[in-house]
């Protein structure tokens, strides 16, 4: 059972501001969010585990 939890970025946040519109155009974190937004839960939460069975 994975503990990620989705999100929506388009939706107004409790300061009142979307999230897309908080950052500049060429942030990093846009960047990062373009690589992991595709990768499913159950695959991060499977690495999660095998991470966590390695001992790391």
């Amino acid at each position: 059972m994975s503990r990620f939890r989705p999100i929506q970025r388009e939706v107004d946040n409790l300061f009142s501001q979307s999230m897309n519109n908080g950052l500049p155009g060429q942030h990093m974190a846009r960047f990062i969010v373009e690589i992991v937004d595709p990768l499913s839960a159950q695959a991060l939460a499977v690495l999660r585990e095998l991470l966590t069975v390695n001992g790391r």
